[in-house]
């Protein structure tokens, strides 16, 4: 063999130069690419972004509309569901922001109950709730503390599907605040003494 031959046939060494520059020029186009693909997105969602923003808001406060008109007792279903279901998803290894997910409607309601518009027609300590053949008089505190205890456990459970020990303790002393105001709800109607069942 003859050394033209030998050349021929010689495999070829990479070039490192030319490699460099192949990546170079793969590497720029790549990064143009991915700018013009951003610019194009951001002017979509600039020119999209306040109808959504408004259709959100909208949507929002129809859902909150539609919450607040119904009874407490099927709130508080929502809220129990929303929690237990964001438990189960945590125990069950979800992630926690699946989790999370699962209990947020529990925070909606809460929103809805906490928005919702008061009745002045009576005064709430003069409001009173017929149960088991009974009237049970509801003052302002006893609400303060039910509503306080309710917060405090939908607080206390969402430390515990996010893993947050502040808002676990958080929503443990809401629940004691809850149960202290009812406790002073309950001396406030020792002290107005029983109501008057002609009145109801």
């Amino acid at each position: 063999m003859t050394s033209a031959e030998l050349e021929l046939n010689a495999p070829e060494t990479p070039n490192p130069t030319h490699d460099l520059t192949e990546a170079r020029t793969s590497v720029v186009g790549r990064v143009s690419g991915a700018i013009q693909l951003v610019g194009t997105s951001a002017t979509t969602l600039a020119r999209r972004l306040p109808g959504s923003v408004h259709a959100t808001r909208a949507g929002a406060h129809e859902v909150t509309s539609a919450l607040q008109r119904l009874p407490d007792s099927t709130l508080r279903w929502i809220a129990a569901t929303s929690v237990g279901l964001g438990a189960g998803l945590r125990l069950a290894g979800a992630p926690r922001l699946v989790s999370a997910a699962g209990a947020a409607p529990a925070l909606i309601v809460g929103a809805a109950i906490a928005l919702r518009p008061t009745e002045s027609a009576a005064p709430a300590h003069e409001q009173a709730e017929e149960s088991a053949g009974g009237l049970i008089d509801m003052t302002d505190e006893h609400t303060k503390g039910t509503i306080s205890t309710a917060e405090g456990k939908v607080e206390e459970g969402l430390g515990k599907l996010t893993g947050d020990k502040e808002a676990q303790a958080h929503g443990k002393a809401k629940q004691v605040q809850g149960a202290a105001q009812k406790g002073l709800g309950d001396v406030q109607d020792a002290i107005r003494g029983p109501k008057d069942k002609s009145k109801a």
